[in-house]
């Protein structure tokens, strides 16, 4: 659904629930479709291991957009920045990083953390990756560990009210 926005269902969707916006800032509403209220109940669990991979830098927002693999939530959301795009802090010559520039408004140590995110070709689009799998394709088996692993973090939505979901430990 992140990746094929042209596909048919893609575009229903985005028409009847998010027409505005992106996925992540649309709402559950009072009348979604079983497929929808689906979608908006994944949400926390697709956020834990969601990470957009640098391409062109276009398509991805410097401080909204998680694309920060080894960073908290992988957003920069705490910063006070004008909205800008991750390709305005990319040299358009070197195809680097513009450290000088992104020293002016992020720690050293966020400095170094974007350094170490590769920046693929300026004509490709940003892509989405899960990020707990070596070939970052999401996978149920995965995402079932992540939310494990984050379980502390993971709410899920029942009739309106949030509640921490009770792990049993399957053998």
């Amino acid at each position: 659904m992140l990746e094929n926005l042209d596909a048919l269902w893609v575009r229903l969707l985005k028409g009847l629930y998010f027409d505005n916006g992106d996925l992540f800032s649309a709402t559950k509403g009072k009348k979604g479709s079983w497929i929808w209220n689906g979608f908006c109940d994944a949400e926390n669990a697709l956020k834990i291991g969601l990470v957009k991979g640098i391409m062109s830098g276009e398509g991805t927002k410097f401080h909204w957009d998680p694309w920060l693999p080894s960073y908290p939530s992988f957003i920069l959301n705490s910063l006070n920045l004008e909205p800008s795009r991750v390709c305005d802090w990319i040299s358009p010559s070197s195809r680097a990083w513009n450290e000088e520039a992104l020293r002016d408004v992020v720690p050293e140590e966020t400095v170094n953390v974007i350094k170490r995110v590769p920046i693929g070709p300026s004509t490709a689009q940003d892509k989405w990756f899960w990020n707990f799998t070596t070939t970052g394709d999401y996978t149920v088996s995965s995402a079932y560990r992540s939310l494990r692993e984050h379980r502390d973090h993971v709410y899920l939505s029942i009739g309106g009210i949030e509640a921490r979901p009770n792990w049993q430990d399957w053998k």
